[in-house]
């Protein structure tokens, strides 16, 4: 009996159809390479945007040490009182450096220890970029040699 069972079982097991599954598996296999393909564009954009991030800040860095440089020469190379009081200088790169001078005007000890010197003035020199941000500030003390 249990033989008569097995093989009735058997046999239409054998004489089941087949379902064809490959159509469905296809489908999902193009869905798991979009999405993998989307991701993989995704991690590329990110690293793209920190290779940008990086240079625009190295850039950056290198634009500050430059405006600081020249701002140190023009500090080094004023001589005498400026004709006026607020001048601009084009510099490299469509940089801009404003010099103001004004009279020093030392307070408390320094007045003392500064009484009967020789006149001194301030130079204060502010580079900015094209867009107008601050790079550089940087002032110096200079004695007044034009004798104003």
């Amino acid at each position: 009996m249990f033989g008569m069972i097995r093989s009735s079982l058997v046999d239409r097991i054998a004489s089941a159809p087949v379902k064809n599954n490959v159509s469905q598996d296809r489908g999902f296999m193009l869905i798991e390479c979009l999405v993998a393909t989307a991701i993989a564009a995704m991690a590329i954009l990110v690293v793209l945007q920190m290779a940008e991030s990086s240079i625009n800040r190295h850039n950056y860095s290198m634009a500050v040490r430059n405006a600081h440089l020249e701002a140190e020469s023009l500090l080094r190379s004023t001589t005498g009182v400026p004709d006026k009081e607020v001048t601009e200088v084009a510099l490299s790169a469509g940089r801009v450096a404003v010099l103001r001078s004004s009279p020093f005007e030392p307070k408390g000890a320094i007045a003392t220890a500064l009484a009967g010197n020789a006149d001194l003035y301030v130079v204060h020199v502010k580079v900015h970029d094209k867009k107008g941000r601050l790079l550089a500030s940087m002032q110096a003390l200079k004695p007044n040699t034009d004798g104003r």
